[in-house]
């Protein structure tokens, strides 16, 4: 029985009702910053591309800022990276993460 148990932690950064930021898409966005690529981030996540494009679309929609800035391909290839409000977004949503993982820890 213990070996199909497991544990999941879902935080979300919400604006009023609507869900800017999860742990998914958290991840996509950092790996955007670390591959150089839309493509690259969402294919190591299992994520379609075009979910992916719709899921930053729907950021910077919901914030009104860009968080992804990307250059087409041609000689020189193209590829994608954070802005720095996408950069300062990760961080909060990570350090919000951090925070409460490890003060479940530390509750009796």
């Amino acid at each position: 029985m213990e070996s199909k148990l497991a544990f999941r932690e879902k935080l979300e950064m919400v604006m009023g009702d609507q869900v800017v930021l999860d742990d998914k898409i958290a991840l996509l966005l950092k790996l955007v910053d670390r591959e150089g690529s839309l493509l690259r981030a969402a294919k190591a996540i299992g994520m379609p591309y075009s979910r992916a494009w719709e899921a930053i679309a729907r950021i910077e929609r919901l914030l009104g800022v860009k968080v992804v800035e990307s250059r087409r391909g041609g000689s020189k290839g193209g590829g994608s990276r954070l802005t720095e409000e996408g950069r300062k977004l990760v961080e909060m949503f990570e350090r919000e993460y951090k925070r409460r993982f490890k003060r479940q820890l530390e509750e009796p």
